[in-house]
């Protein structure tokens, strides 16, 4: 669920979730911390903010 969660983030475009993301990829478990990363990179660098 959360890692279907983290890619329906990624999928909005919507840059403005990377604080959040960067939060709760500092306190979750480490495939989880990958992925919310991968996320991070994409709306960063294909992401627009709405």
């Amino acid at each position: 669920m959360i890692l279907l969660l983290i890619e329906k983030i990624k999928l909005t475009g919507n840059a403005r979730f990377i604080p959040l993301l960067k939060v709760w990829k500092d306190i979750d478990y480490k495939k989880v911390r990958i992925e919310i990363q991968k996320v991070i990179d994409y709306l960063m660098k294909d992401g627009t903010i709405f």
